[in-house]
Order: structure tokens, then sequence, then C-alpha cells
């Protein structure tokens, strides 16, 4: 999305951005709530005891959970970054917004319409 924005691919009026940003920033306010209560879930070793087994499995739960490329608390981080991407692209599609009305006032201006 930042890409097409920051050429230009499309653009959005500040009054219609205005329900997609607070649409997005209550998307960030429950992603930080679950994020908050789920990594630190995760984060905790299960407890399968103090054998050698139980160890080896409760390591193996934790880097699964935590550290993996899908873990769940990677997939939180990426869904945050797509976020925050959103939101610079809408921002950027304000930008284009603007920039376009501002040109074609300006040439409405030249021909004194």
């Amino acid at each position: 999305m930042v890409d097409s924005a920051e050429s230009g691919g499309f653009r959005i009026s500040p009054e219609g951005v205005e329900p997609l940003k607070q649409a997005l920033a209550r998307m960030q306010e429950r992603l930080d709530s679950l994020a908050y209560t789920t990594i630190f879930a995760l984060k905790q070793e299960p407890k399968l005891g103090s054998h050698a087994y139980g160890k080896t499995v409760a390591n193996h739960s934790l880097k699964g959970a935590v550290e993996d490329p899908g873990s769940a608390s990677m997939v939180i981080e990426k869904l945050r970054n797509i976020l925050e991407d959103a939101g610079k692209a809408l921002d950027l599609a304000v930008a284009n917004y603007l920039e376009h009305e501002h040109g074609i006032a300006q040439t409405l201006k030249r021909r004194n319409i």
C-alpha cells in the first residue's frame, strides 16, 4: 500500500480517510491489548516437570510460541507493522488528494474559471 501511495497510485479525501484512520487506531489498540496478554502468557515456560524430557519439550514449546517465524508473537508483530504501513499509506493518499486538488485549482485559476 505504501509503495502504491508513494507512486500516486491512489488518493483519498481528508474526510474520507478519517473513518479508516479511526478503524486502524481501534485495531491497533485491540492488538496491543491482545499482544500484551498473549505474549506475556506465551513467554512463560510450560511446567512439564523438572526431568530432562520435560525441560526439552518446554524449551521447544517456548521457542515455537515466541521465536519461530510463524509463532504467535511474530505474527502479532507482523500485523502491527501492517497496521502502521496502512496508516502511512493513508497519510500519503491524503497528500496525493490534496496535491491533485491544488493542481486542479491552479489550472482553473490560470483559465480564469
